[in-house]
């Protein structure tokens, strides 16, 4: 079945972000260990954000204001690139609870200071976390250890059919090809990356990796028009 989800988890890297909004500075969000008591108290203007973490295998679940999201929906953006550009979003949220288990040493705690979910400050945090970039070799064992290539070459499809195996073949060509400094893609080939990519691999750097390398693509400036025969 093809997945379709495109909501990834972080990788480590850029510091949280300064706020400056006073209304958050002095509250605070809770943090829920299951995703049915997040929901349960989820307001209209909040988005569920899930972390996961392993050793020992547990989630962390944020309710975050949507302001960056409904920035992002105001904005004017293409449709065909919302749902890529709303990942990277909760990509960054994503990153900022990360790393404040990280920095308790894995211990989850029961609230975090509601300044580091700002629109301002998950959009510092996406601007900073899309710059971070995998070498050839990281992405090429993040592949290898990726729930995406356990499933695609371990199906039976992939044994009995000289069809499938082209197009397994042809995927990994696309998800190793990331790391080259000037990439061409088609637009549609960097959709089905993404739509192809396992649920288990949301929770990992590869996954992260993926989606911030595909919406730098997409949203790479377009090259300066110019007429030669002025010269």
């Amino acid at each position: 079945m093809e997945n379709t989800h495109y909501i990834v988890e972080t990788t480590n890297g850029a510091n949280t972000a300064n706020v400056n909004s006073n209304e958050a500075s002095d509250k605070t969000l809770n943090v829920y260990s299951k995703a049915e008591s997040a929901r349960a108290v989820l307001r209209d203007n909040e988005k569920t954000v899930k972390q996961g973490f392993k050793n020992p295998a547990r989630a962390a679940f944020v309710n975050v204001p949507s302001e960056a999201w409904d920035k992002l929906k105001n904005s004017g953006i293409p449709d065909q690139y919302a749902s890529l550009l709303d990942a990277v979003l909760v990509t960054a949220a994503k990153s900022i609870i990360k790393r404040a288990v990280d920095n308790l040493s894995g211990a989850i705690p029961a609230t975090m200071p509601a300044q580091w979910f700002t629109a301002d400050a998950i959009l510092e945090e996406a601007t900073a976390t899309n710059n971070g970039m995998m070498s050839k070799a990281e992405l090429e064992d993040a592949w290898q250890q990726s729930e995406t290539r356990k499933r695609i070459m371990g199906s039976e499809r992939y044994r009995t059919s000289r069809e499938y195996r082209i197009a397994a073949n042809a995927y990994a060509d696309l998800i190793l090809g990331l790391t080259a400094r000037k990439p061409d893609y088609k637009d549609d080939d960097l959709d089905k990356m993404i739509a192809k990519l396992d649920d288990a691999d949301l929770d990992t750097d590869f996954g992260a990796f993926v989606l911030r390398r595909v919406d730098a693509i997409k949203n790479k400036p377009a090259k300066p028009a110019f007429d030669l025969d002025l010269l």
